[in-house]
């Protein structure tokens, strides 16, 4: 069979897979070994390549950087520098939002919470 026959059929089979559930699923995945081989290869493929840049990224950015699931690089255990809490601190008693702060301040949002919730004093 030519290749784009074989593309074909992996299509065909790919359509045929969706909806499947269960018994039915099972029933077609055997049915149609070849295709599905072909799609098994294809998401191996896929995960090796994945798993290819996300070590050649982290090898570039060092052991102390972590790269996050949406692509970014973070630093691992890093700490804010004092003027940063005192800033956090002192915009969250003016009034302002946890999201308005972390973008002035240029951290998540989670890190904001987290040094509200323990550093910040009631009024």
């Amino acid at each position: 069979m030519s290749t784009p026959e074989r593309s074909l059929d992996v299509k065909r089979y790919e359509a045929g897979l969706d909806g499947l559930r269960g018994a039915d699923r099972i029933a077609f995945i055997e049915a149609h070994p070849a295709e599905h081989a072909v799609v098994v290869k294809r998401i191996r493929e896929a995960a090796a390549r994945s798993e290819k840049r996300l070590a050649d990224r982290q090898a570039q950015t060092g052991a102390r950087h972590l790269m996050g699931l949406d692509g970014k690089v973070y630093p691992r255990g890093a700490h804010l520098p004092y003027e940063v809490w005192h800033r956090i601190l002192e915009m969250r008693r003016d009034g302002y939002s946890m999201r308005k702060i972390a973008a002035a301040v240029g951290c998540s949002v989670g890190t904001v919470h987290r040094i509200v919730k323990n550093y910040c004093l009631p009024d």
